[in-house]
């Protein structure tokens, strides 16, 4: 009878600590599926904004490359009657800039 009695006991202590056992891993599962979909989102995400960035990034690539070739080529036709067409003359007095250094050496004393 005495152990009939233990046996109550540690069956109604089984199902005590069971239930909330269960229902913790259950809840800390969920917990788990909950954060492994936010970074599964979080990277997807990314690699579709990096995707649209390297997208726009090749366009503008595009567009500036197209910009230095009209460059390069308004380059090569420049000569003096071009620049004469716009306004641009030979000047009539040339002026040489120079700077006096402002820093003076030591001389050896006597």
């Amino acid at each position: 009878m005495h152990t009939n009695t233990l046996q109550k006991h540690i069956g109604s202590a089984t199902l005590s600590f069971g239930k909330p056992l269960f229902y913790g891993a259950v809840a800390l599962a969920g917990v788990a599926v909950i954060v492994y979909m936010f970074f599964i989102a979080s990277i997807t995400s990314n690699i579709v904004a990096r995707k649209a960035y390297e997208k726009d990034q090749k366009s503008l690539q595009s567009e500036i490359s197209g910009l230095e070739l009209s460059y390069l080529s308004k380059i090569q036709s420049l000569d003096e009657s071009a620049a004469l067409a716009v306004g641009l003359s030979h000047p009539k007095e040339v002026y040489f800039a120079s700077r006096e250094s402002k820093v003076g050496f030591l001389t050896e004393a006597n």
